[in-house]
């Protein structure tokens, strides 16, 4: 029953993830395709004196891709969190039921627990 009720959340995490990769890499396409326009044209940069404008450009769309990097870091490793934790979950709440469950006759001993 804890794995069935991890499903739903696990779904969650792959459509944000999901969301957040594809704004991620949005992100990353308009940098890069900054910074290729910054190279193509790097004499008329330096003729001119744009370095620093288009740096500044440059770090803003990097400021923003980490942004969007850190969430999809964040929620992946969440979902990695729920993944790992689920068997023990489950394992503990059935080792909880079965010691709740019952009379003394079925109490968790040493011997039956690993006999």
């Amino acid at each position: 029953a804890v794995i069935v009720t991890l499903i739903p959340i696990s779904k969650r995490f792959a459509a944000a993830l999901q969301l957040f990769r594809a704004k991620h890499m949005a992100v990353a396409d308009v940098r890069v395709r900054l910074c290729v326009e910054m190279l193509g044209g790097i004499r008329c940069m330096k003729y001119c004196g744009w370095e620093r404008p288009y740096l500044a450009r440059v770090f803003d769309r990097r400021r923003e891709e980490l942004h969007w990097a850190l969430r999809e870091s964040l929620v992946y490793a969440s979902n990695m969190i729920v993944t790992v934790m689920a068997p023990t979950l489950a394992f503990a709440f059935m080792f909880t039921a079965f010691a709740l469950s019952g009379s003394s006759s079925s109490a968790v001993t040493a011997a039956r627990s690993f006999g």
